[in-house]
């Protein structure tokens, strides 16, 4: 052992070893008083050198009183721990008496451990400097009231053994608490009736000893109602209300919503939908009976047992198919022109039961998987499998007119790609093929072309989309997730729900082609979990078509790279890029198809001025995707990302921001805010959710009229899992906080008139897909009344009524159940969401930049002119700018 290193490990008061003893060790000399020493640490006359330390920190009045040699390999393992970050240890110090034990053979007292016992505090030298520094080790901010909730006359009260019992119960002061002061405050402060119970600690304080709140003159103070279990009974509901009312003067006002007192806090919750169970869905029907017609109230019934865990659905049919035959009854009177004909009871619920079972059948769903009365004439009406019935249905002769004018209107590179692919299909030739087009190129042109053709000529055509806004552009568009029963939680072994048999494998076995638009922002598992089944479910007929891509089936895929690929949240670019269909085994079978003409130039009513000012625009919108704009980088930045947008496209506003992009998009909105018109054509998109609802909740507060509070109920799906104190960990307010992607918000506010957009697919046939369009008619209790905007169904009037949804999250342990009205306001919308639409006018905004491949070339191509994009972006300070980041995988353009 080398000396330099030895020496480090022990003050510098001693001199480096020279020499070792006989036992190895080597020997250190203090410089002071010349005490041998070993590297153990005691010198040679046994006595210790540590404790000649601890008269000199004594003297000196040290704070740390040892000194430890910080090496783990010098200390016994029992002390190592103290090392690791532990802020305590237990130690013992004794002076060393063996010699003496030695030479007394018969002592046999035994060591007194309490008494060499010493609790003491491990201090690390980050904090010792903190501390040095003066700086404050504990810190609570901020502030928490806890707030008592109790039924009347229960409050708890604290005594002493001193006090008498009867004084305790005459002091007008036991009844008071922060509940009932609450209630007296709301009487005495007027300003203070616009805040919940919860809210109240925020501007009022709690002084304890005169029992009364004031009015809050400095800082902040968080109030956390006091837990209570969901067994305690109406304690527990009364807790869920004061999460929510405002302004209560007593417990009874608590119990009121919309002028009706309920008897219980627990009614009280279930008229303001804070719980759930199947009086709600009684109560909903009850509800759509007095506007809603037979046709209306099916889809609703369709809808709540698809996607709400109804309890008793035979009793829900019982109550209420006599209103959804209402339709039924009268076609058959007008058939036999007979309008006082009685029809039988079994002769309408068959007929009722045949329009619900092809409802159900026409969104990929059995209605034999629910509790309904069954029919003979269903099950004979199934044997023929509606889904072929349903894709051989069309009006051939239409359609061969419109192929027919759709095809003259095709410019070169559509007309290629239309031959190439209807002559493949017709020689029933297997293949893959990919249209890469920029916005403008006409892909849904193109696909409208092929999609008439082939079904005019009997060919059975199935048009899927990645999203629910691009399916709906498309005739009898599904989305790829329900059409091909894709699950949702996707991994590399996945394969559809299709099984051998079913009437979804029929269809697909007839099926001449199968069209997928939107493809490249689509996990590239999706892709092969399809390719899986179709080769299990087509190698039934021919062996062979188990080593064809698909199964020998033509696929038709379609969209832009340049646009958002898969969202994986919180991947990084390798991540996104691996997820991408490019780096899927089945890219080799692909064949790319161009189309690089922008139709939009090519409308002959156009001056040359107007051509070469959207030429110009067109070409800036393809190199912003294709990331030719000169960029720069800033510091910290690995790549070139920052690029300047041109003065014309984006506003300096001096004031608001948010205001002024708001202004800019929606001009003379007094005067069209119901028009759909108006509404449909124009929208303000932005990168993240946080300031989309901002943007909303401004455009809300714009409408005139009287909004509507609709809060959702939620739990915690059961499971295996579920910890037994769950109650305890995430109580209401918890889940209610939680927020996901493409989700409904806990709290909803609406008036009528105010558009929103779906956020699931709940019935495909009418077109309602996730990413349609609608605008509030009317605001019901438990459901809403809204006509479709957007889509092939615009002006259809439909029903929405609250469903089930699961939401997951890595940060949670748990699947939410969240039972609200499945839509959001969408005056703006996230760039990803707009993915696929064409607008007239765009506003942009970007308080905060882009953060993945794509998203600035997707907002800025939703229009076609630069007349229509408006963009206002922030900088680190607030500041208007004409600066923003544009994000290009390189590596994606490459590749295709």
């Amino acid at each position: 052992m080398k000396d330099g290193k030895c020496s480090k490990r022990f003050p510098k008061s001693f001199q480096p070893a020279t020499t070792f003893d006989a036992d190895g060790f080597p020997i250190y000399r203090r410089r002071d008083t010349g005490v041998k020493a070993r590297k153990s640490g005691v010198d040679l006359d046994n006595r210790w050198v540590v404790p000649h330390n601890l008269q000199i920190l004594k003297k000196f009045q040290a704070h740390i009183n040892v000194e430890a040699c910080n090496q783990s390999y010098l200390i016994k393992y029992l002390f190592k721990y103290c090392n690791k970050g532990a802020d305590a240890a237990s130690l013992g110090v004794a002076a060393d008496s063996s010699a003496n034990k030695d030479k007394q053979p018969g002592n046999s007292e035994g060591v007194d451990e309490i008494a060499e016992y010493i609790k003491s505090r491990y201090l690390s030298w980050c904090e010792a400097v903190w501390r040095l520094l003066g700086f404050e080790i504990h810190e609570k901010f901020p502030a928490v009231e806890r707030l008592h909730v109790h039924l009347p006359g229960m409050n708890i009260v604290a005594v002493s053994e001193e006090d008498v019992l009867e004084d305790v119960v005459s002091d007008p002061d036991s009844t008071k608490s922060t509940l009932t002061e609450w209630f007296l405050a709301n009487q005495i402060f007027p300003a203070a009736r616009k805040y919940t119970y919860c809210e109240f600690p925020n501007y009022y304080t709690w002084n304890n000893k005169r029992k009364t709140w004031e009015g809050r003159r400095r800082g902040t103070k968080i109030g956390r109602l006091r837990f209570i279990h969901p067994g305690v009974g109406d304690a527990f509901y009364l807790r869920m209300l004061l999460m929510v009312v405002r302004g209560a003067i007593s417990y009874a006002d608590v119990r009121t919503y919309e002028g009706v007192v309920h008897s219980t806090f627990r009614q009280a919750c279930q008229a303001r939908g804070l719980i759930g169970d199947d009086t709600e869905w009684t109560s909903l029907f009850d509800e759509a009976v007095r506007w809603a017609n037979p046709f209306q109230l099916r889809s609703i019934f369709m809808t709540v047992l698809v996607y709400c865990d109804v309890g008793n659905v035979r009793a829900l049919f019982d109550a209420y198919w006599k209103y959804m035959a209402d339709d039924i009854k009268y076609r058959m009177r007008k058939n036999i022109c007979n309008p006082n004909y009685d029809v039988p009871d079994s002769i309408l619920l068959s007929s009722l039961l045949k329009e619900l079972s092809s409802m159900f059948s026409n969104n990929g769903l059995s209605i034999s998987s629910y509790d309904l009365p069954t029919s003979s004439e269903i099950a004979h009406d199934e044997s023929s499998n509606r889904l072929i019935l349903e894709e051989l249905s069309y009006d051939r002769s239409a359609l061969a007119v419109e192929a027919a004018s759709i095809a003259l209107a095709l410019n070169g590179d559509q007309r290629s790609i239309y031959d190439s692919v209807i002559s493949s299909v017709c020689k029933r030739h297997s293949f893959v093929y990919f249209i890469a087009g920029h916005g403008g190129t006409g892909k849904t042109f193109l696909w409208r072309a092929i999609l008439a053709r082939l079904r005019s000529q009997d060919h059975i055509v199935l048009a899927v989309a990645s999203s629910g806004v691009a399916a709906l552009l498309m005739p009898g568009g599904r989305t790829a997730h329900s059409r091909f029963r894709i699950p949702l939680d996707i991994h590399d072994r996945s394969i559809c729900s299709i099984g051998r048999g079913t009437l979804l494998a029929a269809l697909i076995q007839k099926t001449s082609l199968i069209s997928w638009d939107e493809a490249p922002m689509t996990h590239r598992f999706c892709f092969e979990a399809l390719d899986r089944s179709l080769r299990d479910l087509l190698s039934a007929d021919d062996a062979s078509n188990a080593a064809k891509p698909f199964g020998g089936l033509p696929i038709l895929l379609g969209g832009d790279f340049r646009q958002v690929l898969p969202i994986i949240q919180g991947a990084d670019r390798t991540q996104i890029l691996n997820a991408s269909l490019i780096r899927s085994p089945l890219w080799k079978h692909v064949q790319v198809l161009r189309l690089n003409v922008n139709m939009c130039l090519c409308n002959p009513s156009l001056s040359p001025i107007e051509k070469a000012c959207m030429s110009q625009f067109a070409q800036w919108v393809l190199d912003v995707g294709e990331g030719k704009i000169p960029a720069y980088r800033r510091d910290g930045d690995i790549e070139d990302t920052w690029i300047d947008v041109p003065d014309d496209i984006v506003m300096f506003p001096n004031g608001d921001k948010m205001s002024a992009i708001i202004d800019a998009v929606y001009t003379e909105f007094e005067n069209s805010f119901s028009s759909i018109s108006y509404l449909a054509c124009r929208c303000i998109v932005c990168p993240v959710n946080t300031v989309v609802d901002d943007l909303n909740e401004t455009m809300v507060a714009r409408v005139p009229g009287d909004s509507k509070e609709y809060r959702s109920f939620d739990q915690i799906a059961n499971s295996i899992e579920m910890p037994s104190d769950y109650e305890l960990l995430y109580p209401p307010e918890v889940l209610n906080s939680i927020i996901l992607n493409n989700y409904p918000q806990h709290c909803l506010l609406l008036k009528v008139n105010v558009p929103v957009v779906l956020l699931r697919n709940i019935d495909q046939a009418q077109g309602l897909c996730n990413g349609t369009r609608l605008l509030i008619r009317r605001l019901g209790d438990r459901i809403l009344e809204a006509e479709i905007m957007t889509g092939t169904h615009i002006g259809v009037v439909v029903g929405i009524p609250r469903i089930v949804l699961n939401g997951t999250s890595p940060r949670w342990p748990f699947t939410l159940q969240r039972r609200q009205f499945p839509v959001r306001v969408c005056y703006a919308i996230t760039i990803n969401k707009c993915q696929g639409q064409t607008l007239e006018r765009v506003g942009v905004y970007l308080r905060e930049p882009v953060f993945t491949h794509g998203q600035l070339y997707v907002a800025i191509s939703r229009v076609t002119s630069r007349e229509g994009l408006t963009m206002v972006i922030e900088d680190e300070k607030g500041a208007a700018a004409a600066t923003t980041k544009n994000i290009v995988y390189r590596e994606i353009l490459d590749s295709v």
